[in-house]
């Protein structure tokens, strides 16, 4: 059944399923601190932001008024895994099942 529906697509439908993946990627991992980062600049009140890389550990953090109202973490091969994983699983799947038909 997923074979079939991959063997319909185009190169198109490769690159618009990768662009909407990271769409969702970016909403759901990072809206959060997008949401806490466009709050503080609404509000008068004074904030930080901060991003760090410690042993490819990356790190970031958002905070007003010296409370932190987002923090996050991650390493490098999880971000990269995240990013790159998924649509390389998408195109080996579209690949096999355009090159059987």
């Amino acid at each position: 059944m997923i074979g079939s529906l991959f063997s319909r697509w185009r190169p198109r439908h490769l690159l618009l399923s990768w662009l909407a993946y990271w769409i969702v990627l970016v909403v759901v991992k990072l809206g959060p601190a997008l949401l806490a980062a466009w709050q503080l600049s609404r509000r008068t009140a004074h904030g930080n932001a901060g991003v760090s890389v410690t042993n490819g550990i990356i790190s970031a953090s958002i905070s007003e008024s010296g409370r932190t109202i987002w923090s996050g973490s991650t390493s490098f091969t999880q971000l990269t895994l995240l990013v790159a994983l998924p649509p390389l699983l998408i195109w080996a799947v579209w690949l096999l099942s355009s090159s059987r038909t």
